[in-house]
């Protein structure tokens, strides 16, 4: 993998977390091994993104519809750098968001980033809703801040 593109993937999903993560929120990083992938996941406890949004997340200039984030500068290019080092690596983006709960993306590259699809080839971001901390703990879902 290339060392400043991943520096790259990382300082933009941190940004982005704490730049919508009010005072008092959580903002976390992780990174573990699956297999022979490297999983980066950056969760954090701010404003969240409105599900209609979701689909949208990753495209260049997209940012979401809330009056909260259209307090905070920014050009909308983080997750699509982000999600365009992605595609670079063969690796996926995945994008669980929650308005009032926060956001929570995770980045998967493979070990070996020498094979697989093209260079370059455009990815596909997956995003869902993520779960209520009530709905989670109901179904005995241990929320990860």
């Amino acid at each position: 993998a290339d060392r400043r593109a991943c520096k790259q993937m990382l300082i933009n999903l941190l940004s982005n977390a704490v730049k919508f993560t009010p005072s008092g929120g959580c903002v976390t990083a992780s990174l573990r091994r699956e297999r022979d992938r490297i999983v980066l996941a950056v969760t954090d406890t701010g404003v969240g993104v409105p599900e209609t949004d979701l689909p949208k997340l990753g495209n260049p200039f997209f940012q979401a519809n809330s009056s909260y984030s259209r307090a905070h500068e920014g050009t909308g290019l983080g997750l699509s750098v982000v999600r365009g080092l992605v595609g670079l690596h063969q690796g996926t983006m995945t994008i669980e968001s929650q308005m009032g709960e926060g956001t929570r993306v995770t980045v998967s590259l493979p070990l070996d980033c020498r094979s697989g699809v093209p260079h370059g080839a455009a990815i596909p971001v997956q995003t869902s809703a993520r779960l209520h901390v009530l709905q989670a703990r109901e179904k005995g879902v241990k929320k990860i801040a």
